[in-house]
C-alpha cells in the first residue's frame, strides 16, 4: 500500500515482467560476447566453475591478457603477482609490498 492507500503490486508486476523480458533478450539472446571480449582492453580475470560457462580457449584467444584460476586463492595470488606495485621510493606505502 502507498501512503494514499493504493496497492501498486499489479503495476510493479507488469513493470517487472517488462524488465525481465527485455533483460533476457538483450543479455542472453542478442548479446554478442565475442565482440565484447575482443574489445576488452582492461585487466580481466576468469575464475573457473565446476561446469564451464565459456569456451576458455576462444576466450583466451580474444583476450591474451586474461588471467585464469581454478580457486579464489589462485586468482588472488595471480592478481597480486601481475599487478603488484614495487616501492622504490623508500616511502611507506601502507598495504602495498615492495
Amino acid at each position: 500500500m502507498t501512503k494514499h492507500g493504493k496497492d501498486n503490486s499489479s503495476r510493479f508486476a507488469e513493470g517487472s515482467a517488462h524488465v525481465i523480458a527485455s533483460a533476457f533478450t538483450n543479455h542472453v539472446t542478442d548479446y554478442d560476447a565475442t565482440t565484447a571480449a575482443a574489445g576488452c582492453h582492461l585487466p580481466i580475470a576468469y575464475l573457473a566453475a565446476a561446469i564451464p560457462i565459456c569456451d576458455l580457449i576462444q576466450f583466451r584467444s580474444l583476450i591474451p591478457h586474461l588471467l585464469t584460476a581454478e580457486t579464489k586463492e589462485q586468482l588472488v595470488e595471480r592478481l597480486i603477482k601481475k599487478f603488484s606495485i614495487k616501492n622504490t621510493t623508500g616511502y611507506h606505502m601502507g598495504g602495498f609490498s615492495g
